[in-house]
């Protein structure tokens, strides 16, 4: 691509205002436009085949005159010269004809399908829209069956269950129409398609029953329709057999392999493979970018791209400490591509290109990153010793496998020349030997815990020796009560049958030596029989009572 620059220093530097149309129109253009926006290259492409229109026809006007003015002639003026002419404008009128007649079969035989063949889609009795199945149509996959019932949803949005149906009708009217036209070249299928888009916009902008509709829901319903016929078209749109896209994923994939040398360091991207967040980051923008072949539309696929380019705008941030910039972005998307090297990758950038709706890729996130993968994969196409600031000889041999380009020395190499696996074998090894390590300082910790532990037992033990040498304890066997005094006395007798020999304070006061009530005392014996309840009668309570 012109807008690639190469000097001395090294990897890619793009001007992101080389990323826009050639035309400044100020929308974001792309190799397979010539470096125009859609917009530009069609109204380009457009007035080049009306002015071969126009040339043709001037040709075929001079040819037929000049047969005319030949014919008005004597046969023997010709001579073999004339005879050659009219050879040759025969030719051209059987090819003229042969064209004529397949535009007139193909005409008829679009109308033919669309009047034999049944527009799936009628409104149900609770006024839902559901799809009718057609006897002559193939059951569909299930991705295609979720799509139809996606896009079926998303029309509810629109008040007008007329209109409605009106633009379910024309999607599937214009499936048939595509699924009919699958001998045209690809350029016109996708010509085709474009036209759809604009139709069904213009539609949603100007039929009365859409007046109320916002530009979100426009863009949501348009979003819907596009989803929904690239979805169904998948298998008859993407890498389609009239074209060369096969043989060019081929050889993209085979130029990708052969360089899987090139080091970040060689396209100035200061990322730093080493850092643990930077791999894991890496590794996400590689499954992202390698999952765009999986999906079927074509915002899905840029879907997956937008969020690989996150990645590698976040492990950019990381790797510099600072928020990265759109001159380093570049290079690391190219990087990232010669890591996935993700498969049918030119089948995926021409099916967006062809069948995306251009206003997604004129303008937007998605637009800006699609543009710059667009770049990446010219850059890759093209890439030479120059722009890695390599002699050629080098060049060369690390493309032949002769030569392995040194690495940095990191993570305690012996030489820049190791490989992936012996680079990761070496940090395993080293994250071993610091566990080990770790390990090592736990146990002496634990069995110093358990020495220290040990001390303090034997320590408490001796000092409880050592108070129990120089002050023996020496418990006296309980002395019983004595009560001073004859036992009749009432006092004594108070003391006696107080409840604990609770009564021991008072009788200390008293000067009387208190005794428990269960030591054997023949005193005891003297005290008094307890009360004994008695039945008292009635009347008795009743006289005392009164």
């Amino acid at each position: 691509m012109s807008a690639m620059k190469r000097g001395t220093r090294k990897g890619l530097h793009v001007d992101q205002s080389e990323l826009l149309c050639k035309n400044g129109c100020g929308y974001y253009g792309n190799p397979s436009w010539q470096g125009y926006c859609s917009k530009c290259y069609r109204d380009i492409v457009q007035k080049s085949r009306q002015r071969q229109i126009e040339s043709d026809h001037e040709y075929a006007k001079r040819l037929q005159q000049q047969y005319a003015a030949e014919n008005r002639g004597s046969p023997g003026a010709s001579g073999g010269s004339g005879s050659g002419r009219e050879l040759s404008f025969s030719k051209f009128e059987e090819k003229k004809t042969h064209h004529t007649g397949s535009k007139t079969r193909t005409v008829k035989k679009l109308f033919k399908s669309k009047s034999s063949s049944t527009v799936k889609g009628s409104p149900s009795q609770d006024g839902k829209l559901t799809p009718q199945a057609s006897p002559k149509e193939p059951v569909l996959s299930p991705e295609s069956q979720k799509t139809v019932n996606e896009f079926i949803e998303g029309l509810r949005i629109v008040r007008s269950r007329a209109f409605a149906q009106e633009l379910y009708k024309s999607a599937q009217h214009f499936i048939h129409r595509m699924q009919n036209s699958a001998y045209l070249p690809i350029e016109e299928q996708s010509e085709m398609v474009h036209d759809f888009y604009n139709s069904m916009s213009e539609r949603l902008q100007k039929h009365p029953t859409a007046g109320g509709l916002t530009g979100e829901q426009q863009a949501q319903l348009l979003d819907g329709v596009e989803k929904h016929i690239t979805t169904r078209l998948h298998q008859l749109l993407f890498c389609p057999s009239i074209t060369d896209d096969e043989q060019r994923d081929l050889k993209l994939q085979d130029r990708i392999r052969s360089l899987s040398w090139v080091t970040p360091q060689m396209l100035d991207t200061g990322i730093k493979e080493d850092d643990t967040q930077v791999q894991g980051l890496t590794d996400q923008a590689i499954a992202a970018i390698i999952e765009v072949g999986s999906q079927r539309s074509p915002q899905e696929k840029l879907s997956c791209l937008v969020r690989c380019c996150q990645h590698i705008f976040e492990l950019l941030r990381v790797s510099h400490d600072a928020p990265a910039s759109a001159d380093e972005f570049l290079p690391a998307l190219i990087y990232i591509t010669l890591r996935a090297n993700p498969p049918l990758l030119h089948s995926n950038v021409q099916y967006i290109t062809r069948f995306a709706n251009p206003s997604r890729l004129m303008a937007g996130e998605a637009g800006y990153y699609f543009t710059n993968l667009c770049c990446a994969v010219a850059f890759l196409e093209s890439l030479d010793a120059q722009a890695l600031s390599l002699s050629q000889e080098e060049f060369d041999r690390y493309m032949s496998g002769e030569a392995v380009p040194p690495k940095p020395q990191q993570n305690d190499q012996a030489d820049g020349y190791t490989c992936e696996g012996l680079i990761l074998m070496q940090e395993n090894i080293k994250g071993l030997k610091e566990l080990n390590a770790k390990h090592d300082k736990l146990m002496d910790d634990a069995k110093q815990l358990q020495d220290e532990m040990k001390g303090f037992r034997d320590g408490v033990i001796k000092q409880i020796q050592d108070v129990l040498k120089r002050t023996p304890l020496d418990i006296k066997p309980r002395q019983p009560l004595q009560l001073a005094g004859t036992p009749d006395s009432p006092i004594q007798q108070d003391l006696l049958l107080s409840p604990s020999t609770v009564g021991y304070p008072l009788a200390a006061a008293a000067g009387v030596q208190a005794v428990t009530l269960d030591t054997e005392n023949e005193d005891n014996l003297n005290l008094p029989p307890p009360l004994v309840p008695q039945v008292v009668s009635s009347q008795a309570a009743e006289g005392s009572g009164s």
